[in-house]
């Protein structure tokens, strides 16, 4: 049975007289990692001031461990961890800032400290914050977050600022949080793809009102299809239309960003992974697309010993029940071929991920500055 540890119904916000929320209602469950989604000025900064009891709203209820009084949420908010905004002092060092916000929080224990510093990399740093990039900056919020091992973190567009390794470190530091203290987290971020695999659950806020919240299931669509890798793809086209089979879409497939910078830059010495670019056999990794999340493209179809990609490329990939990706390489012609003869369905396409600047203060949200 799903605890639902957070809870949010018919939350109305007002800034003057623009509305910032509308009847906002949602709930979160106890290990998730929930992703807020939503575009500059929809309200989801807004939204993570009220959990926090950083700003009051007009009507509707908030509740935190099934308490909904005052006092409990008082309560609850101590058991809370969040990133939302940088406030931190200027002259002093990671360390020094997290020390004090450690006995703000009666965090007595000083290797804690050391603790959050070495999961987010600035174990060793000695510059003052004014001197700290956006992205170290990003990072010594994300470890006063961490400081005590809260129930619950809030982060509010954490990877903001960093780099695709310090992007895959903040995904890897929450998973782990998550998996090992059963940490729930609850995340907005504009880099959807991102998101996609931190969370394993989503709210979508538009213009003050969450619309839908899903989870990845909702993303798989239940068509049946059968994927042909061919060598030769007029003959392919060919022989399926002179047996009366219609061919929906032709496409080629393509590896994820993410996956073809991490292929080529994480081999010691900078070798890039030619198994991504020509699908030669590659033991460690196997045919192409042996990102983190696509691990069986067929590009050229030379043997593979891991992958049993054999020497033909005519091999018939087939799925029974709901699309997949197989990561195969962005070279390979195939042909999509519809179990269902359903006519408007169209070919598939890549993942679509978005990213956009920072997101605007409360003041852009409903009019002032929180």
């Amino acid at each position: 049975m799903e605890d639902t540890i957070l809870k949010v119904t018919d939350v109305n916000k007002k800034y003057g007289r623009k509305e910032v929320l509308k009847g906002v209602s949602l709930h979160v469950n106890r290990g998730d990692i929930y992703g807020v989604i939503g575009k500059n000025g929809a309200g989801k900064t807004t939204l993570f001031k009220l959990l926090l009891g950083l700003s009051n709203y007009e009507q509707g209820t908030i509740e935190l461990f099934g308490n909904s009084s005052a006092r409990g949420l008082a309560r609850g908010r101590n058991r809370i961890g969040f990133f939302v905004g940088a406030t931190f002092f200027p002259q002093m060092t990671a360390r020094q800032n997290l020390r004090y916000y450690a006995i703000m929080k009666g965090i007595k224990d000083k290797k804690e400290i050391d603790r959050v510093l070495k999961l987010v990399g600035l174990e060793g740093v000695k510059l003052p914050y004014r001197k700290f990039s956006l992205g170290m900056k990003q990072r010594v919020g994300i470890a006063n977050a961490m400081l005590g091992n809260p129930e619950i973190m809030i982060l509010d567009e954490p990877t903001n600022g960093l780099d695709p390794q310090g992007i895959k470190d903040v995904r890897e530091t929450l998973q782990h949080l998550n998996k090992e203290y059963n940490t729930t987290i609850i995340i907005s971020s504009h880099i959807l793809g991102e998101l996609q695999h931190t969370a394993n659950r989503f709210g979508i806020l538009n213009e003050g009102t969450i619309v839908r919240e899903i989870d990845p299931r909702d993303l798989v669509t239940d068509r049946r299809e059968i994927r042909l890798s061919v060598d030769d793809l007029e003959k392919a086209e060919r022989v399926l239309e002179e047996n009366g089979i219609q061919i929906l879409g032709e496409y080629r497939e393509t590896v994820t960003l993410e996956d073809y910078y991490f292929s080529l830059v994480s081999k010691s010495g900078g070798t890039p992974d030619s198994a991504l670019i020509s699908g030669e056999g590659n033991e460690d990794t196997g045919a192409g697309g042996p990102g983190e999340y696509h691990g069986e493209g067929l590009i050229s179809g030379e043997g593979n010993e891991d992958t049993g990609a054999g020497e033909h490329r005519s091999e018939a990939l087939i799925s029974g029940e709901r699309n997949e990706d197989t990561g195969a390489g962005e070279h390979c012609s195939e042909a999509l071929i519809s179990g269902e003869g359903n006519e408007g369905v169209q070919s598939e396409t890549p993942e679509s991920t978005a990213s956009a600047a920072d997101e605007d203060s409360d003041r852009k949200e409903g009019g002032e500055n929180e």
